[in-house]
C-alpha cells in the first residue's frame, strides 16, 4: 500500500490533482504502519484496509480530474482546430476568387480585342462587323460554298463603298462583309 501511494504521489499528471485525498491517504497508510499489540490484530487490518481505500479514493479522484482535465484540452484543441480549418477555407475561396476575378478580366480584355479586330461599330441597327475577303469571291456578290443557308445576304458594295476603286487598296477594302447582329424588337 506504501509502495501504491509513492507511486500515485511521484506521477505528475496525478499529484497535483487530489492534493487532499493524497494527504489523507498518507495519514491512513502511516497510522496502518504503526505496530499494535497482538490482541489488536482486528484494528490492525480495519488501519490496512483503510488505508488501501484511502489510496484507492485518491488514486481515483486524481485520475477523474487529470481525465476531465485532457477532456476540456482536446475540446479546446478540436475548437482551435476548426477554427484553422475555417480559416484555410476562408483562406482559400478568397485566393479562388481572386483567381475566378483574375480569369474573367483577362477573358474581358480577350473579348474586347477581338471585338476590336473584327472593326465591330454599334449602331441604332445593332452591332455592325466587318470581316475583309471572307464570303465572297472577286468580282461578285455569290457567297462562296459553305456559307450556311441561315444568312441572308443583300449585294450593297457597288452602291456603298468604303473606299475608292480606282486603286487596288480601294478595292481591297471594298471587298468586305458586313454582319448586322439585328438588336431584338
Amino acid at each position: 500500500m506504501r509502495g501504491k501511494l509513492t507511486t500515485l504521489q511521484e506521477d505528475p499528471n496525478l499529484a497535483d490533482r487530489a492534493r487532499m485525498e493524497l494527504r489523507d491517504a498518507e495519514v491512513a497508510v502511516r497510522l496502518a504502519e504503526q505496530p499494535l499489540p497482538d490482541d489488536d490484530a482486528a484494528l490492525g487490518q480495519h488501519r490496512v484496509y483503510m488505508a488501501d481505500r484511502a489510496v484507492a479514493i485518491a488514486e481515483a479522484k486524481a485520475t477523474t480530474r487529470y481525465a476531465e482535465d485532457q477532456r476540456t484540452r482536446f475540446g479546446e484543441e478540436r475548437a482551435a482546430a476548426r477554427l484553422n480549418a475555417r480559416t484555410l477555407e476562408v483562406s482559400k475561396a478568397r485566393e479562388d476568387a481572386a483567381e475566378a476575378a483574375a480569369l474573367a478580366m483577362q477573358q474581358e480584355a480577350e473579348y474586347q480585342s477581338q471585338i476590336a479586330a473584327l472593326q465591330a461599330e454599334v449602331t441604332d441597327r445593332g452591332v455592325v462587323l466587318t470581316l475583309g475577303d471572307v464570303l465572297f469571291a472577286t468580282g461578285s456578290a455569290k457567297l462562296r460554298g459553305g456559307a450556311s443557308q441561315r444568312l441572308s445576304t443583300s449585294g450593297l458594295g457597288m452602291d456603298r463603298p468604303v473606299a475608292n476603286n480606282d486603286t487596288p487598296t480601294g478595292r481591297q477594302q471594298n471587298r468586305r462583309v458586313e454582319i448586322i447582329i439585328e438588336n431584338p424588337s
